[in-house]
């Protein structure tokens, strides 16, 4: 019965009627004896059919070192988080009827890692949920019940999702579900300033945020940056010289660890985090969130902004620089709003060192995710490049010893 089941969503999902996108993903270790060890590769079709009744399908195929073997799966079943299936099947039909279930709108589905849908809760009221692994449930929701207790009793011109309950066993936690739409689809060539400059502003404001989280720590962070470079060596062998000498240089120019700094940051601050209705700002998704030197989450905002917006990713790969100058219009209004939100300069050399490695994270996961073009690649060369070149040269303003 399974494998007729696969073989008829196959065909649905292979005919000429929707369109898919593919998520992709290769996992490695980096060993102790500098060679990488395979550890999973995902290939996921998903589509998103849009309709008066949204309806999500998605096509897996799992290989895993350590099981050995290659697994694949039609949406709702998932090996690694085998809960989903039965609380889709079961419990929403349970708890809210069928009308709940075919009114489910999945949002992202990262397969055997999570899942965030959008339901109907009590009173007909839209609620969010989120499956994780049993392992990361309790730290998230506990982290969301922290930010939301805090930002209620701040004077924040935003708002978060206040956490509605979990159930451990399952993986699941509720909260609830915020209006409007993430910034990746309202960024326009025409209002690109106004709402980066309201973003870094925000995100000012989570910084000063009296929250304990875990503590981001720099030699993680830097044993991480070496891993990334040794895995854009693995698929750009030709760079060898480059990312040897790129890897000797940020290591030697460490800035030193400042706890008396760290701030609360979100962990994973993109615009797909920032939702806005009408100037009426939320942030979502604290899953992550961590006590870490604030310079490292900003420059990892900028680095991941083309990533995550596509008319950015545009003006990074064009070769056209007044397109490019824009992109760094952008950057400046985003730091402006947060330099304006915290009453003083950041320290754009600390700043700087950190931009270069998130641009190094950012083109190692382009290759995880097999989205790494040749285009893209010479593009984000180019770009690390010139920003060791401007940190060399010493023209910005901050230091340390």
């Amino acid at each position: 019965m399974a494998d007729e089941r696969l073989r008829r969503e196959m065909q649905e999902n292979t005919s000429d009627s929707h369109d898919g996108q593919v998520y992709a993903s290769l996992t490695a270790r980096f060993a102790l004896d500098q060679r990488w060890e395979l550890k999973r590769i995902c290939w996921s079709w998903q589509i998103h059919e849009e309709s008066s009744v949204p309806r999500f399908r998605a096509l897996t195929v799992i290989y895993s070192t350590q099981s050995g073997g290659i697994e694949c799966s039609v949406f709702p079943d998932d090996p690694r988080l085998k809960v989903i299936g039965r609380y889709f099947r079961e419990k929403l039909v349970h708890a809210c009827g069928k009308e709940a279930v075919a009114t489910t709108e999945v949002l992202r589905y990262v397969p055997g890692r999570r899942l965030t849908f959008r339901t109907g809760g009590p009173e007909s009221r839209p609620v969010v949920g989120k499956f994780l692994r049993r392992s990361e449930i309790r730290k998230a929701y506990q982290g969301l019940v922290r930010v939301s207790t805090a930002s209620s009793r701040s004077r924040s011109y935003f708002s978060v999702p206040s956490p509605l309950a979990i159930e451990e066993n399952n993986g699941l936690f509720f909260q609830e579900a915020k209006p409007g739409t993430d910034l990746t689809v309202q960024l326009a060539a025409d209002n690109f300033v106004d709402l980066l400059h309201s973003a870094g502003q925000i995100h000012q404001h989570i910084h000063r945020l009296p929250i304990e989280a875990p503590e981001w720590n720099l030699t993680i962070f830097v044993e991480n940056l070496t891993a990334a470079i040794e895995w854009i060596k693995l698929f750009q062998p030709e760079q060898d010289v480059f990312l040897h000498g790129l890897r000797d240089f940020l290591v030697s120019h460490c800035p030193p660890v400042e706890r008396a700094q760290f701030s609360f940051c979100h962990g994973d601050f993109s615009c797909r985090q920032l939702l806005n209705e009408d100037g009426s700002w939320s942030v979502v998704d604290f899953d992550r969130c961590t006590r870490a030197d604030p310079c490292w989450e900003i420059a990892r905002f900028i680095a991941f902004l083309k990533y995550d917006v596509s008319l950015f990713c545009n003006w990074h790969l064009e070769e056209n620089n007044g397109n490019r100058s824009q992109l760094e219009e952008a950057h400046a209004a985003y730091l402006n709003g947060y330099e304006q939100a915290a009453g003083q300069a950041l320290n754009r050399k600390k700043l700087l060192w950190y931009r270069i490695g998130a641009e190094i994270h950012y083109l190692a996961r382009l290759l995880k995710r097999d989205l790494a073009s040749r285009v893209v690649l010479e593009r984000t060369f180019e770009l690390i490049e010139g920003l060791r070149a401007k940190f060399q040269n010493g023209k910005e303003r901050g230091a340390w010893n």
